[in-house]
C-alpha cells in the first residue's frame, strides 16, 4: 500500500508519473529524448501501445516501482511492415550491473516471441553520474551475440535547468521536475521554493487545460512535501495567478495520486483472489482491491474539503463514510463550485 501523502518527504516513488506522461505524450516524448528516432516514424499513421504483449513478455510491472517499460507499435518512414519500440525508463537510485544483460533480454523476447524488429531506448533517472550503460554482450571463440541501445542520462541535464526551463517541450519541465526531485530529498523549505516556481511556471504556459493538468500532477507527485507545506504552497500560489485560474486547477491537483491507489488496490486484490486458484477468491480480491481504491478516494476528498473550508463536522464525516463512489464523484465535481459545507452535501 502507497503511504499517506502527508507522511511522505523523500521517499518519492517514480513510476506511476513517468508512464502516465509517456503514454500521453508519446511523440512528444520522441521528440525531447530521442529526435533522431523521432525524425524516422512516420507519424501519420497511428501508434498503438501494446500493453497486452507487454504482459505476454513478462516485462510489465517485473520489478515493482523501479522501472517502466513500454511498448509501442510504429511504422517508420518509407517502410511498410511495423517496428516495435520498446521504452525502458529506469527509475532505481543504485546502479545495476545486469542492466545491459535485462536490455539484450526484453529485446530478444519480442523478436522471439512475435517475430517483430524491437528498438530498445533506456531513460536513465537516477543520480550516479559515471553509469552509462550502453549495450550488452557474450561469446566465445568468435561467436560473438550483443545489444548496442541508445540511453539518456537524466542527471546530464542538471547544468541546464535554466535553459529546460524556457523549452516549450512538456518534457523539458518534466526532467527539471525529476532532477529537483532528486536534489531536494532532504530539504523540504527548498523543495517549496522549487515546486512553487515550476507550478507558476507551468501555470503561465499558454497550454491545453488538459496537458497542464497532466504537468501539474506529476510535479505534484514527484515532489511531495509535507501536509503543512503543501496547504501553504497552494495558498501562495491562489494569491499568485488568481482565485479563477485555480478553481480550474485544483480539482484535479492530486488525481495521479488517487489513481495509483486505486489500481494498486484493484491489482493487489485481484493477485489475491488468483493465488487461491478458486472463483470466490477472486472476487473477494476484486472486493479488496476496490475497497483499497474507494478508501483512497475518501481520504483525498477529506483533505480537499478540510483545505477548502476548514474543520468537517461529524455530520458530514458520517455522510462521507456512507457515501458510494457516483455520490463522492459528484461531490468532487462540486467542490469548486459551492461556498459552504451544506451546500456541498446538497448536491444531488
Amino acid at each position: 500500500m502507497q503511504p499517506d501523502r502527508s507522511d511522505i518527504k523523500t521517499n518519492n516513488l517514480y513510476d506511476h508519473p513517468w508512464k502516465k506522461v509517456i503514454s500521453n505524450y508519446f511523440p512528444e516524448f520522441m521528440l525531447f529524448f530521442f529526435p533522431k528516432v523521432f525524425a524516422g516514424i512516420d507519424w501519420s499513421r497511428s501508434f498503438v501501445f501494446l500493453e497486452q504483449e507487454l504482459q505476454e513478455l513478462g516485462l510489465d510491472n517485473e520489478e515493482g516501482d523501479r522501472r517502466v517499460d513500454k511498448l509501442v507499435k510504429v511504422y517508420l518512414v518509407g517502410k511498410k511492415e511495423e517496428v516495435w519500440i520498446l521504452i525502458h525508463v529506469e527509475v532505481q537510485a543504485a546502479r545495476d550491473s545486469d542492466f545491459g544483460k535485462r536490455m539484450f533480454i526484453y529485446n530478444y523476447r519480442g523478436f522471439d516471441k512475435y517475430g517483430r524488429v524491437v528498438v530498445s531506448l533506456a531513460i536513465l533517472a537516477d543520480s550516479n553520474p559515471n553509469w552509462h550503460p550502453k549495450g550488452f554482450s557474450y561469446g566465445y571463440f568468435g561467436s560473438k551475440t550483443s545489444i548496442e541501445f541508445p540511453t539518456v542520462k537524466l542527471w546530464d541535464y542538471r547544468e541546464r535547468m535554466d535553459e529546460l526551463a524556457e523549452n516549450d517541450s512538456p518534457f523539458a519541465l518534466v526532467v527539471v521536475a525529476h532532477l529537483q526531485s532528486l536534489l531536494t530529498k532532504k530539504d523540504d523549505r527548498r523543495r517549496y521554493m522549487i515546486k512553487f516556481r515550476l507550478i507558476r511556471l507551468l501555470l503561465r504556459r499558454k497550454w491545453s487545460r488538459q496537458q497542464t493538468v497532466d504537468l501539474l500532477n506529476f510535479i505534484d507527485y514527484v515532489m511531495r512535501l509535507p501536509m503543512g507545506l503543501d496547504k501553504q504552497l497552494k495558498q501562495e500560489l491562489n494569491k499568485e495567478v488568481g482565485d479563477e485560474k485555480m478553481k480550474m486547477y485544483l480539482g484535479s491537483w492530486g488525481t495521479m495520486l488517487f489513481e495509483e491507489g486505486l489500481e494498486t488496490g484493484l491489482e493487489q486484490g485481484l493477485e489475491q483472489g488468483l493465488e487461491q486458484g478458486l472463483e470466490q477468491g477472486l472476487e473477494q480480491g476484486l472486493e479488496q482491491g476496490l475497497e483499497q481504491g474507494r478508501e483512497k478516494e475518501v481520504k483525498l476528498f477529506r483533505k480537499l474539503i478540510h483545505k477548502k473550508f476548514g474543520l468537517v463536522p461529524e455530520w458530514a464525516e458520517s455522510k462521507i463514510e456512507d457515501a458510494d463512489s457516483s455520490t463522492l464523484d459528484k461531490w468532487f465535481e462540486a467542490l469548486f463550485d459551492v461556498s459552504s459545507i451544506d451546500e456541498l452535501f446538497a448536491t444531488k
